[in-house]
């Protein structure tokens, strides 16, 4: 399955060697299913077996259940995903 996703933002969590790199990305496509394993990418990223969904609000205060926190398992992949970004989570089989 495919599920498109808009990058919002890059977070950086630790220090030197245990530092961990997460991804918060908004989905375009919330009617479907999905679901992440050790096998995903996120637009050709390989992402951790975790996903979370953080608690954010909109302007108005109100809950956004559309955004989702990816842990990017390398960390020379960080540079590649950029804000904006429309990227896919994609299982590979």
């Amino acid at each position: 399955m495919r599920v498109k996703f808009e990058i919002e933002g890059i977070y950086q969590e630790g220090r030197k060697k245990h530092t961990k790199y997460f991804v918060f990305a908004k989905c375009l496509e919330m009617d479907k299913n999905f679901e992440v394993t050790d096998k995903s990418t996120l637009g050709n990223i390989e992402v951790s077996h975790f996903l979370t969904r953080p608690r954010a609000t909109d302007p108005a205060g109100n809950p956004r259940f559309d955004i989702f926190l990816f842990k990017i398992r390398y960390k020379k992949d960080c540079d590649r995903l950029e804000k904006g970004q429309i990227v896919e989570l994609v299982n590979q089989e």
